[in-house]
């Protein structure tokens, strides 16, 4: 295989999480007297942290925003997590890869211990070497420490490829080196992940297999 290593965002990567994710942006909205805006806006919360973009989409100040985040939790984390679906074809990618020999990881912006409840609730553990996300107290959209902690030992960056749906997954898998991939079945489209430098854009799961098993060819 072309690659030892494919490491995946979550959110709009692996599952569909846009119900849960926005519904609890509203939640925490509405809990501070805010209002909620319309249904494209709130998509922009899927894939940034959510502290920063409480402030730059809904302009509030960084104290509003620390304790909108604490909102959006409480519900996120009773309700929220379980408003997804997984995107038709990815465990069967996954057990496919497996299978082979390749090591699947996950590296997401969403904390490791939400990311951690949402695979098991979708039974997804045994498709995954390492599941890695921040601290729920980090503001950061650099994942290159995630991604990182998700790799395999002996497995370095250039032996490996990122595979998201945001600039933020192009990007931090760039700065280590790596090959990177955006899928368009997500929240991003394409012109965002050809600003990013993606390598290769796939609009479907056949083509991403793939590409992981044989490179462009």
């Amino acid at each position: 295989m072309v690659y030892r290593a494919a490491i995946f965002d979550f959110d709009g990567t692996v599952a569909r999480t846009e119900e849960g994710i926005t519904r609890s942006v509203a939640h925490a909205l509405n809990a501070l007297g805010k209002p909620v805006p319309d249904a494209a806006t709130l998509r922009r919360f899927i894939g940034p942290p959510l502290y920063a973009s409480f402030m730059d989409i809904t302009h509030l100040s960084p104290e509003e925003a620390e304790r909108a985040v604490a909102l959006y939790r409480e519900r996120y984390g009773t309700i929220g997590l379980y408003e997804a679906e997984i995107y038709s074809g990815l465990p069967e990618m996954l057990v496919a890869l497996r299978a082979e020999g390749m090591y699947t990881c996950v590296a997401s912006g969403k904390p490791e211990a939400f990311l951690r409840r949402i695979i098991a609730r979708f039974e997804m553990e045994a498709l995954f070497d390492a599941v890695a996300g921040p601290d729920p107290g980090s503001h950061s959209a650099d994942k290159s420490g995630e991604i990182l902690r998700a790799l395999p030992a002996g497995v370095t960056p250039a032996q490996a490829c990122m595979v998201g749906d945001r600039r933020f997954d192009i990007e931090s898998g760039k700065k280590l080196g790596m090959t990177t991939v955006g899928v368009t079945w997500g929240y991003g489209d394409r012109e965002e992940l050809q600003r990013a430098g993606a390598d290769f854009i796939v609009e479907d799961v056949a083509r991403l297999t793939a590409l992981l098993r044989y490179g462009d060819q």
